[in-house]
């Protein structure tokens, strides 16, 4: 379809307006409606232009997605009073929509019209990582545990992972917030370093548009997401 936004457009007219599509095999597929509500929150946070406007012109290509560059070009001017070409809209309509491609996928598009439950699983997930504010290990745990394993002159390990620190995850659910002195002798201590520096790295890094994989598992594993998504 040639961009982001062009695509998000049509995504919106057959799922939300339409509800349903024909596929290869003359089936009609009638959209569900966790698929319509995240498509939802899909047009709300571009929408929204977190991490990729940077400027009112850019934030308004976001908010008025649905236009082609010559009717962004018009409305701009009529409601600005101010002219702007619609090739400068035309770049900043591609350059936003290559961002949102690397936030969301090139396939986002098909992976809403044939209802692809893993990769809409993934994009509901990275939307649950971006709407979240950032949370580290002294938003969830008193001082004493958070300083028994932040600088202690040590750096983590980086032959661990998330998943090498199921008991230790469990351990720090139960006690968020609690006094947990007996109960942390139990567990290794270096695997909670390196979740304690999981929690201190950033979630979504700004620059890069990236998601911090490890945080975001880690996070589900401690049941920070609201109850819909965990």
């Amino acid at each position: 379809m040639g961009s982001f936004f062009t695509e998000l457009a049509a995504c919106e007219r057959v799922v939300l307006k339409d509800k349903y599509c024909e596929v290869d095999n003359g089936e009609i597929v009638v959209f569900a409606s966790d698929t319509q509500e995240l498509l939802l929150r899909l047009i709300a946070f571009v929408q929204s232009g977190k991490l990729v406007a940077s400027s009112d012109a850019t934030m308004f290509v976001c908010r008025n997605f649905r236009m082609s560059t010559t009717e962004l070009q018009r409305a701009w001017e009529l409601k600005y009073k101010t002219a702007k070409s619609v090739n400068t809209f035309r770049c900043q309509r591609s350059c936003l929509g290559r961002e949102y491609y690397k936030l969301f996928g090139n396939n986002f598009y098909t992976n809403f019209m044939i209802e692809d439950k893993k990769q809409l699983a993934q994009l509901a997930l990275r939307l649950d990582a971006l709407e979240l504010e950032n949370i580290c290990a002294d938003d969830l745990f008193y001082g004493e545990l958070v300083d028994s394993y932040r600088g202690s002159g040590k750096f983590a390990s980086y032959n661990l992972n998330v998943k090498d620190c199921v008991e230790e995850v469990k351990l720090l659910r139960k006690i968020m917030k609690v006094n947990f002195s007996e109960e942390l002798q139990k567990v290794d201590a270096e695997k909670l370093q390196y979740v304690m520096y999981v929690l201190d790295s950033a979630l979504v890094d700004t620059k890069a548009l990236e998601i911090n994989g490890e945080k975001l598992k880690l996070l589900k594993a401690l049941g920070v997401f609201h109850k819909g998504n965990a």
